[in-house]
């Protein structure tokens, strides 16, 4: 076995980057129903992977043969280690992958030159003596019936997660820290992990400060931590490829600027608020299934977040599992009055903001998404003619007449849409419609993403 340094051992049998909420040892570990980050445990002579609880990461395996598999929480690694590269003519991976992890529950697999990839999602998974994996469902242990117990149940599981994150049984400890927007979904997580032991926040802010949580946090009594939007881009160059080695176009580039801030922490997010605590949702199918969306959302952070030591908790999903709950605690008759406009109808994030009497002129008015840029016009200029520079001198001609064909119509219609009827219905499906049929440029951000990133992860044989 071959891990990377902050992949912690819990006694003989187990081992882990992650958390969960109980107390750091295998026993709980093996029990444990809620995690985020990856583990793994002998138990009964036989092999089990667990993979996070929540849908923005996940394992990737990979069977090389009939008596090898490869697993590992980094996508790019476990290409790296197989030897296995993107189809050149393939054009539309990020929207397959998409496609792939919006239905955690099912067994899908990415296609490539080589060995694919099963993302192994939300459960365990035990690997007999024929290396068959056999999923194991577990759910989520946070039910509630009404909103008091919703609120207190998760402020109990986020505390317990604390606990475990911080615990001097560890080798390295885990800090604490939240993200934090004007906006209710990052707010209303913070109103419930601050008295679970998060103190700690940072917040991005542009020159209008349209979208900054610091009034917010502090009413909470959490100390915000203030980063500029365009803090990544001093980071140094390339930046941007661990991100577009999982989703694109569109990825939280500008999380890079709070690297020095969210290292080695247990991250909350506001993550799936907008699927959880909108009243209005009706594209979310059992366990986290996602039938109409394509916003990678939290996912396009999942390999920078390792290469910086972090793991997110996306607050709003624990318990979503069973999203049923939530439906029913949004239309109660006891959330009436925090009921929302249509668009912005978020009456679990409202009512945890408004019983914290947070300043009602903190929130933002409307949703800003301040994280997010698309590639590859919103790279650096470094990265961006390191991009065009790798495009070159990959040249696919009748590929890129295809997609030109291809994308051009939908290009065009997109940008009518968006200068005539940006809040429309059919912009919404223009957006979707443009992703499953990228340009020839933004068609070759998944495979240069995996070709830069192959420095990061030399080679060595497997024993």
């Amino acid at each position: 076995m071959r891990h990377g340094e902050l992949v912690e051992r819990i006694g003989d049998d187990a081992f882990c980057f992650g958390a969960w909420p109980s107390v750091f040892d295998a026993d709980t570990l093996f029990e444990s129903s809620d995690r985020t980050g990856t583990a793994a445990l002998i138990c009964n002579g036989q092999l089990v992977l667990l993979a996070p609880s929540h849908p923005y990461s996940w394992l990737n395996l990979s069977r090389v043969d009939d008596d090898r598999l490869v697993v590992s929480n980094s996508l790019a690694f476990a290409m790296r280690a197989t030897g296995a590269t993107p189809v050149p003519f393939i054009s539309t991976y990020h929207a397959d992958l998409n496609h792939i992890l919006f239905r955690p529950d099912r067994n899908l697999e990415i296609k490539l030159v080589g060995p694919s990839v099963q993302p192994l999602m939300l459960d365990a998974f035990r690997i007999d003596g024929n290396l068959v994996v056999h999923r194991e469902r577990r759910a989520s242990a946070v039910r509630f019936d009404d909103f008091a117990s919703y609120r207190d149940n998760v402020t109990e599981v986020l505390a317990g997660f604390a606990a475990n994150a911080t615990s001097t049984a560890r080798a390295t400890p885990f800090g604490l820290m939240a993200t934090l927007s004007a906006g209710y979904d990052s707010s209303g997580s913070l109103t419930m992990a601050a008295p679970a032991g998060w103190n700690r926040a940072v917040t991005l802010v542009d020159d209008e400060r349209t979208d900054v949580g610091t009034v917010i946090g502090e009413h909470l009594g959490v100390k915000v931590d203030e980063v500029s939007f365009d803090a990544w881009k001093a980071r140094g160059p390339l930046q941007e490829v661990p991100f577009y080695t999982v989703s694109g176009p569109e990825a939280r580039l500008r999380f890079v600027g709070l690297e020095d801030q969210v290292r080695h922490t247990l991250m909350i997010t506001g993550g799936f608020g907008d699927a959880s605590w909108d009243a209005s949702t009706d594209d979310i199918g059992p366990r986290y299934a996602q039938v109409g969306s394509s916003a990678p959302g939290e996912r396009s952070m999942n390999e920078w977040l390792l290469h910086v030591g972090t793991m997110a908790l996306p607050v709003p999903a624990l318990g979503a599992d069973d999203f049923d709950q939530f439906t029913r605690l949004s239309h109660s008759a006891e959330m009436r009055e925090f009921r929302g406009a249509d668009g912005y109808d978020r009456p679990i994030s409202n009512r945890l903001i408004t019983e914290q009497k947070v300043p009602a002129e903190a929130m933002a008015k409307k949703k800003v998404a301040s994280a997010w840029l698309r590639g590859p016009m919103e790279f650096t200029p470094e990265t961006r003619a390191d991009f065009l520079a790798w495009v070159a001198e990959h040249p696919l001609p009748l590929r890129m007449t295809l997609d030109r064909l291809r994308s051009s119509p939908v290009e065009r219609a997109f940008h009518f849409a968006k200068a005539h009827h940006p809040n429309s219905k059919t912009m919404k499906r223009l957006r979707h419609l443009r992703k499953l049929n990228p340009s020839w440029t933004t068609g070759r951000l998944f495979h240069w993403a995996h070709d830069r990133i192959s420095d990061h992860y030399p080679l060595f044989p497997f024993d």
